[in-house]
């Protein structure tokens, strides 16, 4: 029997109350919930800092964290490193069973604490302009539909090779789907919690790896548009934070982050790939780590201090804490999970945006402007208080496009294919008065809203699992795919089992 619960998010914003919340250990468990309940809402981590997967009032909700297993996937190639995951098991310890199988994920964000199958389904994505978001990665999905029915959806230019009708982790009563499976395939990467319950996923992994990485101090101002870009087609990871307030001389200052891979020589030397002959040689990884346990500690003081009510103090205060976080330009190597995992834990509201990357020009336009926007903090009938927009750097990352319909960086647009994207991040630090949102919003709404305004004119698009300003009727300009994902929705979920407020709202379904 489910209990019955008050659910919200890990901000402890949109209550859900009197919610049956079930936690099934099996796939027929999932099949029986989808079935006996008219309204249900798959609900991971909770880390969304939106509406996406909040369970209407009074229906039901499923949390899939007991379906964790994490598991070779045996296929005729060896070596092929597909892994099977249960959706429900976090990211943190899908990286602690894979490095412990000596295996690793090509790519991944910089927090761990999300379901898999949470982080895949809304878009979520790391750096690197030759690496697409996380859904990129998959090779195949379980899913039990709005009538209960379980599937299994592989990539069809990706295949796994079974043999007869099964495969061997072909969960008993699962139907491989027949036909042309491209479009559906396309559909379930992002799916956001709207077309059905997926219960596992097959991952592309890689033998374990290292990388290393390096950061340094610099000025927006001082980085063209032509070095931004070939930095980040260089390296195989590049992202920059820029500090939204100006310093002294006026200039934005922004530390940006180089890593590369660490492959071996035939004579046994670490050879870092693309790491320029004038740089250091690297330092103890543990040094890099007790940068991080300072700046989450600075993070937790921001917060306890309420730093948000002295907006003139936040720029100086920021610009110290990059410039610690440099480590004076010293270069760190360790394994891949360490290096891409930073796991600072600060709890902050998440507004993101992806930009498409046509010319070098036109993204360096348009992050100009977000800067403009940012510092605009004399809105009329905004607190004070809420004037500045930005109580963290903001954040540039890179990303390859992804086949995904739904995919925040789809290359699908309505201007044409676009192969390379550009993920502003404009965090907020978390408060404790963010309950009162009448008092106080957690972003000056006026200022954000219209950094969203200016993206969405160049084709861009919002974070699935991150504040958005997305009204009913922006969808189809925004994903051409849409129109072949809402099909495939309404005829896996012809009832709307798995539609809550939200995605009415927002037109999704």
């Amino acid at each position: 029997m489910p209990n019955r619960e008050t659910w919200r998010n890990w901000l402890g914003q949109h209550p859900s109350t009197d919610v049956r919340c079930y936690r099934p250990r099996s796939l027929d468990e999932v099949s029986e919930i989808v079935s006996a309940e008219p309204k249900l809402k798959v609900v991971g981590a909770g880390h969304a800092d939106n509406e996406v997967a909040r369970p209407n009032d009074g229906t039901a909700m499923l949390d899939p964290r007991h379906l964790d297993d994490v598991s070779r996937e045996p296929r005729t190639d060896p070596d092929a490193g597909l892994v099977r995951v249960g959706a429900g098991a976090s990211l943190r310890e899908l990286n602690e069973r894979l490095a412990s199988m000596g295996r690793a994920m090509p790519n991944l964000g910089s927090f761990d604490g999300q379901t898999v199958s949470g982080a895949i389904g809304t878009g979520t994505h790391g750096a690197g302009s030759g690496l697409g978001p996380l859904c990129d990665y998959v090779r195949a999905v379980e899913f039990v539909d709005g009538r209960g029915q379980a599937w299994r959806v592989d990539d069809p230019d990706h295949e796994i090779g079974y043999t007869g009708t099964g495969g061997p982790l072909l969960t008993p009563g699962t139907r491989l789907a027949e036909g042309d499976r491209r479009d559906l395939f396309r559909s379930l990467g992002v799916h956001v919690g709207s077309l059905g319950v997926v219960t596992s996923l097959v991952l592309e992994t890689l033998p374990a790896y290292q990388l290393w990485e390096r950061r340094r101090v610099g000025t927006w101002e001082g980085l063209s548009a032509e070095t931004l870009l070939e930095r980040a087609q260089n390296f195989r990871h590049y992202e920059i934070a820029v500090v939204a307030q100006p310093n002294d001389a006026g200039k934005h200052v922004i530390l940006e982050t180089f890593r590369d891979l660490v492959k071996t020589s035939a004579s046994g030397k670490q050879v870092l790939v693309n790491r320029p002959a004038t740089w250091p040689k690297p330092s103890p990884l543990g040094q890099r780590e007790a940068l991080l346990d300072l700046a989450r500690f600075g993070a937790d003081l921001a917060s306890l201090f309420q730093w948000r009510r002295e907006p003139q103090k936040i720029g100086p205060r920021l610009i110290s804490s990059l410039e610690t976080l440099s480590a004076k330009g010293k270069v760190f190597v360790g394994p891949s999970d360490q290096i891409l995992m930073l796991k600072l834990g600060a709890r902050a509201h998440g507004f993101e945006v992806a930009i498409p990357v046509r010319t070098a020009q036109a993204l360096r336009d348009a992050i100009d402007q977000i800067l403009v926007r940012t510092l605009d903090w004399d809105r009329p009938g905004e607190d004070p208080e809420q004037r500045c927009v930005s109580s963290s750097p903001f954040a540039l990352r890179f990303v390859k496009g992804s086949p995904q319909f739904l995919a925040p960086q789809s290359v699908l647009t309505t201007a044409g294919p676009v192969d390379l994207w550009c993920m502003v991040e404009i965090p907020r630090l978390a408060f404790d008065d963010d309950q009162d949102s009448t008092r106080f919003p957690h972003y000056p709404h006026a200022a954000v809203l219209d950094v969203w305004h200016d993206v969405k004119a160049l084709g861009g698009r919002a974070h699935w699992g991150q504040k958005n300003f997305l009204q009913d009727g922006d969808l189809p300009g925004l994903y051409p795919g849409l129109g072949k994902w809402q099909d495939l929705a309404s005829q896996y979920d012809p009832d709307r089992r798995f539609v809550n407020a939200w995605a009415r709202r927002v037109g999704l379904r």
